[in-house]
């Protein structure tokens, strides 16, 4: 998890407002990376796309 927490305390700073950050995570990761968006404070309309075995595979955020 201090991956994402990384990327997600920095990454405002390479991205436009309003852009978007997409990261690949772990089909057991979801609620973890959420979470770990949601402290950053900076990012809104989270949201999570599974992949073809319907595992959550990717965390959609938009710099807020």
């Amino acid at each position: 998890m201090d991956f994402y927490r990384k990327i997600s305390k920095n990454a405002f700073k390479f991205l436009n407002r309003q852009g978007y950050l997409c990261l690949e995570i772990g089909y057991n990761q979801k609620i973890l990376v959420q979470k770990i968006l949601e402290n950053q404070k900076r990012y809104v309309n989270t949201y999570s796309k599974k992949d073809l075995c319907e595992n959550d595979r990717i965390i959609v955020t938009q710099i807020g």
